[in-house]
């Protein structure tokens, strides 16, 4: 395509694409290497590319099969983490049961009395569980008393507190007859048969990490260098 400049002269622009339509050597590797300027042929093993060892060493040179030194180090964090997990889990739920039994045996040897709900909040905010904040009152021996418990929702539906609209609402109150500053509403409910069951995730993942190990030990996994990071992959 020619144009016309200012001055009256032409020049071609026009782009040459005929190297486009010359015959690929057969004979020429296409493949991927670490020189070459095309990253059309790349294939990423991360990305399920390469499909072989032979594939993999060809990508990267450095590779090679795995030994028991490449799997115990990620097994050790692996089991840390989940000893951790299974740790806290358990210690919260333990906490959880012993703070329900340790209130029910309590409120039994309390004495009752009608109190009045004065205010009922719920609290869904990020920071905290999903609760019920209840303040009441009640007299005894002609004292007035107040007090505060937090009751997850279920609990706190059980002895009237749905929400602000409650507020007015007549409940009982245990209380100990000897320190009338210490009573409560209901029990705390015992914890749900799930939170028994939340340790069992992270077991799992102790077992896993396991199972990589071994196919380290064995051999099935291939360690190589990717970005200056190891990586660890296995073929099916």
């Amino acid at each position: 395509m020619k144009d016309i400049k200012s001055d009256g002269t032409s020049y071609d622009h026009s782009v040459d694409f005929s190297y486009l339509d010359e015959p690929s050597d057969p004979t020429e590797d296409t493949s991927y290497s670490p020189t070459s300027s095309s990253r059309s042929s790349y294939i990423d093993p991360m990305f399920r590319g390469a499909s072989s060892p032979e594939l993999l060493k060809k990508i990267y040179p450095d590779a090679r099969p795995s030994t028991w030194k490449d799997g115990i180090r990620d097994l050790l964090i692996i089991v840390l983490l989940c000893v951790v997990m299974i740790i806290y889990s358990l210690a919260i739920t333990v906490t959880h049961y012993q703070t329900a039994k340790f209130e029910e045996d309590t409120i039994k040897t309390y004495d009752q009395v009608e109190g009045v709900m004065t205010h009922v909040f719920e609290d869904n905010s990020d920071f905290k569980a999903d609760r019920v904040d209840i303040i009441y009152k009640f007299y005894y021996e002609g004292k007035k008393y107040e007090g505060l418990q937090e009751l997850p929702p279920s609990t706190a539906h059980n002895i009237g507190a749905f929400d602000r609209e409650s507020k007015g609402t007549k409940v009982t109150v245990y209380f100990d007859p000897n320190d009338p500053e210490q009573s409560y509403l209901a029990a705390s409910p015992y914890p749900l048969l799930i939170e028994w069951l939340f340790p069992i995730l992270p077991t799992i993942g102790i077992f896993l990490g396991i199972k990589v190990f071994i196919e380290c030990v064995n051999g099935e996994r291939w360690v190589y260098t990717r970005g200056g990071v190891t990586k660890i992959k296995k073929f099916r």
